[in-house]
């Protein structure tokens, strides 16, 4: 009886590491946010962005080219015209008014800093006809 239940457990252990890893790769990929740029700022310490922050932290989109795939790329610049130093800076650029086309996170904002991105889109060049961004969360 010894020897079977030995023999039970050597054939369980696979499976249990096959799932305990998946649970692992599972949990870490829902802390990943999908449309934006890789970034280790904590979701929870953002506050949401007022119009005194959007008059603030003026966005200008620089220029629009295609990357390899033949989707469009912005390269853009944020200027903190506050006197505070921003640890993050949330934006996304809009098509129009209402709709989103790409997002990006910008981090260490000095004041009187003007800081340049880049922002991958789904869209292709020709689709971007009048961008804008806007600051959507700030971190201090």
């Amino acid at each position: 009886m010894r020897q079977y239940s030995k023999l039970i457990i050597m054939q369980m252990l696979p499976i249990l590491l096959i799932v305990f890893f998946a649970a692992g790769c599972i949990d870490k990929l829902s802390n990943i946010e999908l449309g934006g740029s890789a970034s280790k700022t904590d979701k929870k310490s953002f506050s949401k962005a007022n119009k005194k922050w959007q008059e603030r932290l003026p966005i200008k989109i620089i220029s629009i080219y295609p990357n390899q795939a033949g989707l469009a790329r912005l390269y853009c610049e944020v200027e903190n015209k506050s006197d505070k130093e921003l640890e993050a800076i949330k934006i996304v650029v809009l098509e129009g008014k209402k709709k989103q086309i790409g997002a990006a996170t910008v981090e260490n904002v000095k004041p009187g800093q003007s800081q340049t991105f880049d922002i991958q889109t789904a869209v292709r060049p020709a689709e971007v006809e009048d961008p804008t961004g806007e600051v959507t969360a700030i971190k201090e």
